[in-house]
C-alpha cells in the first residue's frame, strides 16, 4: 500500500512539474527579416510594430510612473533621444527628474527578446541599459485599437533598476494586426520575382510558340528546312529592322559630334 501511495505521490509530483514547465516562458525567434518583437505563435502572429515607430524617435513619450519620472518608449526599434545615455540603441529611456538634460537607458534595443508561453503571458525582455539597467515590458491582448502604455518605473523595492511597461492592445493579441515594416530590401525582392516569373512565362510562350509552327509548318504544309520557322521572313528580318531602329534614334545625338554621319532617315525605312 505504502508503495503505491509513493508512486502516485511521484506521478502527481512529476504532472505539477511538467505543467509548471508549461507555463514558463521561453524565448520566441521572429520570422525571417523581422524585428525581436514579433512571434509566430501556434496561435497566430504576434506583431506590434504597426504600433510603435521606425524612424529613429521614440513613439511614446512623456509616460509617468508612480515617482513621477517619465519615459521614453518605443520597442522592436531603437530609438535616440537627448544627448546622455539614450543617445542611440534605446529601447525605454527614464528622464532624470532633477535634471532635464540627463537620461538613462533603461534597455538597450539591441537585446530584446519575445518570450512567450501559451496562456497568453508574452513579454518584451531588455538588459544591457545604464549602470545594469533591465526591463520587462508585459503585452496584455485586449481590444484597444488605440494602444495603451502604463509604467511602474522601478517602483518595486526589491528590483532597483528593473523597469516594467505594460502594453494593451489588440496587436498583443495573435493575429490581431498586420505588420507596418518589412525588412530591407524585400520590396525589391518580390518586384524582382514578378520580373522573373513575366520572363519565364514569355520564353516559354516564344518556343511554343516556334515548336507548334514548326510541327504545324512541317506536318501539314510539308515545309522543309529553314521553312519551318513561323514567319521565317519577320524573324530573318527582325535583325536588321533593330539596328535601322537603333541608328535613326540616335542618329540625330551622333551629328552632335560627328557631322558628316549618314545615320538613317525616316524615308530610308
Amino acid at each position: 500500500m505504502e508503495s503505491k501511495l509513493t508512486l502516485w505521490c511521484l506521478f502527481l509530483y512529476l504532472l505539477l512539474l511538467q505543467s509548471q514547465k508549461g507555463l514558463a516562458q521561453s524565448p520566441c525567434k521572429p520570422p525571417k527579416g523581422r524585428p525581436n518583437c514579433v512571434c509566430n505563435t501556434p496561435e497566430g502572429l504576434i506583431d506590434i510594430t504597426s504600433i510603435v515607430n521606425n524612424n529613429g524617435k521614440p513613439r511614446y513619450t512623456d509616460l509617468k510612473d508612480p515617482n513621477d519620472y517619465t519615459y521614453e518608449f518605443n520597442p522592436c526599434y531603437g530609438f535616440g533621444y537627448g544627448t546622455s545615455g539614450c543617445h542611440s540603441n534605446t529601447a525605454a529611456c527614464q528622464n532624470e527628474k532633477s535634471d532635464s538634460t540627463k537620461q538613462y537607458n533603461c534597455g538597450a534595443a539591441n537585446t530584446e527578446t519575445f518570450m512567450y508561453n501559451a496562456n497568453g503571458d508574452n513579454l518584451l525582455e531588455y538588459t544591457g541599459g545604464d549602470g545594469s539597467r533591465t526591463t520587462t515590458v508585459t503585452l496584455h491582448c485586449t481590444q484597444d485599437k488605440t494602444p495603451r502604455i502604463t509604467t511602474i518605473g522601478d517602483s518595486k523595492p526589491d528590483e532597483i533598476f528593473h523597469y516594467y511597461f505594460d502594453i494593451y492592445s489588440v496587436c498583443a493579441c495573435p493575429g490581431g494586426c498586420k505588420p507596418a515594416y518589412v525588412s530591407s530590401g524585400s520590396g525589391g525582392n518580390d518586384a524582382g520575382a514578378i520580373g522573373l516569373v513575366l520572363i519565364s512565362v514569355a520564353i516559354v510562350v516564344l518556343v511554343t510558340y516556334f515548336i507548334v509552327g514548326a510541327i504545324i509548318l512541317k506536318f501539314k504544309f510539308e515545309k522543309s528546312g529553314t521553312d519551318i520557322i513561323p514567319q521565317k521572313a519577320f524573324w530573318f528580318a527582325l535583325p536588321f529592322m533593330v539596328k535601322d531602329g537603333f541608328l535613326f534614334t540616335f542618329t540625330p545625338i551622333i551629328r552632335l559630334f560627328k557631322k558628316d554621319f549618314q545615320g538613317v532617315s525616316y524615308e530610308q525605312l
